[in-house]
């Protein structure tokens, strides 16, 4: 049986880990949703080709690392630019602090690096958080491929005028703080609702609440069994790459849920992606 192919769109990052159950001194590991998401999919048994903008001072070890796993990087693509860099400090509760939410550098290196888009066929593609107007690109050069797509409250930020962006997806992923900022709903049950009825499947992640699947008439709900986070960074990266791979693999829908949120638990229960094979972590600066 052939193994589906995944193209998965997106960023990698320079993560700063504070604080999460690590103790100890900043660990410094390879961050990106679409990193967390390739890496998920593949535990899933499909193939992920990774499509990123590396920046100048990311890795050559960490690059070797993503095709030691088996993720083929065929399609991302050397910048001269600086990488992303986010710090992430957790506090008590799993409350994040990440200062890159409103960093100039950050929102510069997000369009120095934006990724290439899918240059063959696949039978699915994954569009993780990136500005609106990509999104728009990437849905529009799809082709035939099935289309995930996950966002950031960062890219939400725009409010419901930001849905337009996702016409043309057939699975959408968001949190459920995204899903309120997307509708500009407080209800839970309307936004979930009006959301819902703008795409053709919804993913809702709710955390520690578990996820749920909208699907016309259709809905599912997972809870997520309670464990000790290590560090929460990339859980719903993973749970979305998992999605989509169980899509890809002809899952049921509670199958693709199940997935999901075992994805989301195997992340937090290690520093950074260490969950889903990854060995080259670093305390020195660079």
């Amino acid at each position: 049986m052939t193994r589906p192919r995944l193209a998965v769109v997106g960023y990698a990052s320079i993560d700063e880990i504070v604080g999460g159950g690590c103790g100890g001194p900043i660990v410094r590991t390879i961050g990106g949703g679409a990193v967390y998401a390739a890496l998920s999919a593949l535990q899933l048994g499909v193939d992920v080709a990774l499509h990123v903008g590396f920046g100048s001072d990311f890795p050559d070890a960490w690059i070797a690392e993503l095709e030691r796993l088996g993720v083929d990087l065929s399609a991302s693509e050397r910048r001269d630019h600086p990488t992303r860099r986010t710090r992430l400090a957790y506090l008590a509760g799993e409350q994040r602090s990440a200062d890159a939410d409103r960093s100039e550098a950050w929102i510069e290196a997000t369009h120095a690096l934006q990724p290439p888009l899918p240059a063959r066929s696949f039978d699915g593609i994954l569009l993780c958080p990136m500005p609106l107007p990509l999104v728009r690109r990437a849905i529009a050069a799809a082709g035939s491929a099935r289309l995930i797509a996950d966002t950031s409250e960062f890219f939400a930020a725009e409010g419901p005028s930001a849905l337009r962006a996702f016409d043309g997806v057939d699975l959408f992923a968001p949190s459920l703080a995204e899903v309120h900022r997307l509708t500009g709903e407080d209800c839970e049950g309307r936004a979930i609702a009006r959301l819902a009825a703008a795409v053709p499947t919804l993913v809702v992640k709710k955390g520690r609440r578990g996820l749920s699947r909208h699907d016309g008439l259709d809905e599912h709900h997972h809870a997520i069994e309670p464990v000790d986070a290590v560090d929460p960074t990339g859980a719903g990266d993973a749970a979305v790459g998992a999605i989509a791979g169980a899509l890809l693999l002809g899952f049921e829908p509670r199958r693709q849920l199940e997935a999901a949120a075992a994805a989301g638990r195997r992340a937090v229960g290690a520093i950074g992606p260490a969950a889903f094979g990854w060995t080259c972590s670093s305390n020195r600066n660079f």
